[in-house]
């Protein structure tokens, strides 16, 4: 482990994290690219020196956030040091992308609920209390924004009572939106860790992993138990079941994406039909459920019959 690069990691991920705080919208999905630093300077390292590297970058960092009064700023870092250092675990170890992709959700995962534990504390009030609250104030509006929209009382009285129906519906699936959001960021970095290697001739998970992958066979039993268990009386069975069933058609989107990636790569289609289809899957809702189903009813159809060659 060489200085410089713990005086590297740290300035990219001290910029990385700044970003958040800087730039409006944008800087919150730059902020999601945090492990990029974390994985660049860990690979390769064997477990000691990793191990040292990451827990010197995320403990300097933390004291500086403390100081700085940036406290958020500080715990994003040890989140992001954790699943970046979990990931490099992974990809050296030759992981496939299902495993590696699990194993950084659960630590992100874990690593936030330990925060949110934490805090809870600090604060003297219980973690799912806290998550309410935090949920209910930034999902309502004062009287005072809605009359700076110079909306009527009647609009209003609407606006108020939509925004209530959506805190609910955030509150009642928030468990599932976090355990995909985090699935999401960490095959996000997965995928552009992959790239970053590739530019440095270092092979970690080849195309032809990306594009054949399944999810277990065994889990499309949860998809059935958690969609009958949506009809039951009780509200707690509901509850999970809900959450269950959003959590395994967020891996079967998974599936489905691969699958689309499959046919992408068969055909040979460019990049500007690469582009325009990517857009319509971000902002369509209707795309995402039909390649959530594709994954699910890949489990018996088998679309991808042939092989594909790495290009």
């Amino acid at each position: 482990m060489r200085i410089a690069d713990v005086i590297g990691c740290m300035v990219w991920v001290t910029a990385f994290l700044a970003a958040i705080a800087v730039v409006p919208v944008v800087g919150v999905f730059i902020g999601l690219l945090t492990p990029l630093p974390f994985i660049y300077y860990l690979f390769g390292l064997p477990f000691r020196y990793a191990l040292q590297l990451v827990c010197i970058v995320m403990g300097i960092l933390l004291v500086l956030a403390v100081v700085g009064g940036v406290v958020r700023l500080g715990l994003f870092c040890l989140e992001f040091g954790v699943l970046g250092f979990t990931l490099v675990w992974a990809l050296q170890n030759r992981l496939s992308i299902g495993w590696a992709v699990g194993l950084g959700t659960t630590a992100l995962v874990g690593v936030s609920l330990a925060v949110i534990f934490i805090v809870a504390i600090l604060e003297g009030t219980g973690p799912t209390q806290m998550i309410k609250s935090y949920l209910s104030a930034s999902l309502t509006l004062s009287p005072e924004a809605y009359r700076s929209m110079g909306l009527p009382p009647e609009k209003a009285a609407e606006m108020k009572a939509y925004a209530n129906m959506v805190r609910n519906a955030v509150l009642r699936i928030y468990p599932s939106l976090m355990i995909v959001g985090s699935g999401l960021v960490v095959w996000i970095n997965v995928m552009l860790g992959r790239r970053l290697f590739h530019y440095r001739g270092i092979s970690v998970i080849d195309k032809k992993e990306l594009v054949m992958w399944k999810a277990p066979e065994h889990l499309v039993w949860g998809v059935i138990l958690s969609g009958f268990s949506l009809f039951l009386p009780n509200d707690s069975i509901r509850f999970v079941a809900l959450n269950l069933l959003i959590i395994f058609m967020a891996v079967y989107l998974f599936q489905g994406m691969a699958i689309v990636s499959y046919f992408l790569n068969r055909f040979k289609a460019p990049m500007w039909v690469r582009v325009i289809l990517y857009f319509f899957i971000a902002v369509q809702q209707f795309f995402l459920v039909l390649l959530a189903l594709g994954g699910l009813f890949d489990q018996w159809v088998n679309f991808r019959r042939a092989e594909v060659n790495e290009s």
